[in-house]
């Protein structure tokens, strides 16, 4: 008889074949499917870290309807979108953008380049001896280094462009519509900036001894057919195109690739042939020839030391003698 007037009065209890199942559930779906995403962002904000003063949202929305429950799901999910955007692309340590942001963002300022027919500049910076700077000091006193170092570079360059961390000691900058003597001077503000850096005129002393930086720049000068360039990036992104995509790729790397190993090699010669703490552009390669020997030269010493473990020296002095004959 209870079984009877539960079943008809609350419609919990349903007999069928002599059984009676229970209906353990009877939340709306709507309800399951926010609790269910709400339990999930709680999961995945705890094993981020990146928890804030907000309780569990998955606790919030049990005593909300579900117009309020989806609503404060939509502003989590774009708080944690926000969040996870910065992980992603940014240094924890420095707050800067990180090697993931730089080649998202190299192919965003070569496509504005070539939109507005406009320069772009390109800085390569290597903090010298900065292998012994933490075996003399310590990897803690390295870290505050690097914090100084991103600071001061970010000060000299303010809103002209941006620094990103892309290896330990090794930084880039993006310059927007900036030519080869306007980075040029930005690159020297950095390097004088940098070797003023002691332990007396750093905010809260933090720096055991100063510390100096050797920077590589060049500049991507306007392209003529920008416009092409960026349809081409559309169309193999859009439409799939595999030929569009090919062309682009040669394009970019004609233009940009071209531009960052320019600056790559004009941080080598800085730091190889001018005794570091020093600036070299992309002209002075073209300009003065011992500088394509010196490239030439340090790249066949460093695969003798990277291919080889015998006869390293035989190869070297080999080396050396063939640079003196031609010189």
């Amino acid at each position: 008889m209870l079984v009877s007037h539960l079943s008809q009065s609350h419609n919990v209890f349903q007999k069928k074949n002599n059984v009676i199942p229970f209906k353990a559930n009877p939340t709306p779906e709507s309800a399951r499917l926010y609790g269910s995403i709400a339990s999930r962002i709680d999961s995945l904000e705890l094993d981020l870290d990146m928890t804030s003063d907000n309780s569990m949202i998955s606790t919030q929305i049990r005593k909300m309807t579900s117009e309020d429950a989806k609503k404060l799901i939509q502003t989590r999910l774009a708080e944690f979108s926000r969040k996870l955007e910065k992980l992603i692309y940014h240094d924890p340590m420095l707050e800067v953008p990180n090697r993931r942001a730089f080649d998202r963002d190299k192919v965003k300022m070569f496509l504005r380049a070539c939109a507005h027919k406009q320069e772009l500049g390109y800085m390569a910076f290597d903090i010298d001896n900065f292998g012994g700077y933490n075996n003399a000091f310590g990897h803690q006193e390295g870290d505050k280094a690097l914090k100084v170092f991103s600071e001061a570079v970010q000060k000299v360059l303010g809103n002209k462009g941006t620094l990103y961390r892309v290896g330990g000691e090794e930084f880039v900058a993006l310059l927007p519509n900036l030519n080869e003597e306007e980075v040029g001077q930005l690159a020297e503000k950095v390097r004088k900036r940098v070797q003023n850096i002691t332990k007396k005129n750093t905010k809260e002393e933090l720096l055991p001894g100063p510390f100096t930086v050797s920077v590589g720049y060049s500049s991507m000068t306007p392209l003529e057919d920008g416009v092409r360039v960026r349809e081409l990036y559309a169309d193999s992104k859009v439409n799939g195109n595999k030929e569009s995509a090919t062309k682009f790729r040669d394009l970019f790397g004609e233009h940009f690739v071209k531009m960052e190993h320019a600056a790559d090699d004009s941080l080598y010669i800085s730091k190889l042939f001018k005794g570091r703490n020093s600036c070299t552009n992309a002209r002075e390669l073209k300009e003065n020839k011992l500088y394509s020997t010196v490239l030439s030269l340090g790249r066949d010493f460093a695969s003798i030391m990277r291919n080889s473990s015998q006869s390293v020296t035989e190869e070297l002095v080999g080396a050396l003698k063939k640079f003196q004959e031609n010189h």
